[in-house]
């Protein structure tokens, strides 16, 4: 039987949620200071273009609207959003996952 209480739960919940904060508060300041913010920014803007990928998500914007000609931004930017997500190529996003993995076995 544990000895935890609830409350020593919702410390332990705190305390872990205050670390995660500053681990991601520090990692922001270096990924900016270092410009890697940009350069993944344009890469990917560059590699997504050149992939096709905006004419995609294109079609599927019209497509939504073709379906549903009232619909909302809102309800837009949710459809798209997450088709948009899965469209992006496989070999691009481990490329994008590869950078920030070694940015971050670089800096800690």
């Amino acid at each position: 039987m544990s000895n935890l209480s609830v409350t020593g739960g919702n410390e332990l919940e705190k305390t872990c949620s205050e670390a995660e904060k500053q681990i991601t508060s520090t990692v922001d300041r270096l990924f900016v200071a270092t410009g890697l913010d940009e350069s993944l920014d344009e890469h990917l803007r560059r590699s997504l273009a050149s992939s096709g990928w905006r004419k995609k998500i294109r079609d599927i914007l019209r497509e939504a609207l073709e379906k549903n000609e009232k619909a909302t931004v809102e309800e837009l930017i949710a459809q798209v959003s997450s088709e948009g997500f899965a469209s992006v190529p496989t070999s691009l996003k481990d490329d994008i996952y590869n950078k920030l993995d070694k940015f971050l076995d670089a800096e800690y």
